[in-house]
């Protein structure tokens, strides 16, 4: 379990041997984050996972889509007082912890609250 200020493009739909770094691609195609409305670099939030002894694993995470990584006061008044998340559970099966992130087969589903301030509708 981590809490804190999270960049969710390192958790939420990751494909391990996709890097942005290392191949020529970008980081839209690496994690999903081109259908994905991910916040911004980091983002205040909380997320967890389990790996059960029959390698079935589960995630799932609560970040806030207006946290501002310049000013990290103001994630702590958005997180509390605007409540507009973006939440996310993944399923998925591995061979075993160590190649969690390179050899897995996930359902990752997700929601994105409606921002009032940035008039964007949920999704």
């Amino acid at each position: 379990m981590r809490g804190g200020f999270l960049d969710a493009t390192d958790f939420v739909g990751i494909y391990g041997l996709a890097s942005p770094w290392l191949h020529f691609m970008n980081l839209a195609f690496s994690n999903g984050s081109g259908a994905i409305d991910l916040p911004n670099d980091t983002a205040l939030g909380v997320g967890a996972g389990h790996l059960f002894e029959n390698n079935v694993y589960v995630l799932g995470s609560v970040v806030d889509k207006n946290s501002d990584p310049t000013d990290i006061t103001e994630g702590f008044d958005t997180f509390y007082s605007d409540k507009e998340y973006v939440t996310s559970i993944e399923v998925g099966h591995t061979s075993s912890y160590s190649r969690i992130a390179l050899d897995n087969v996930h359902l990752a589903l997700w929601h994105v609250d409606a921002r009032v301030q940035a008039g964007a509708p949920s999704g």
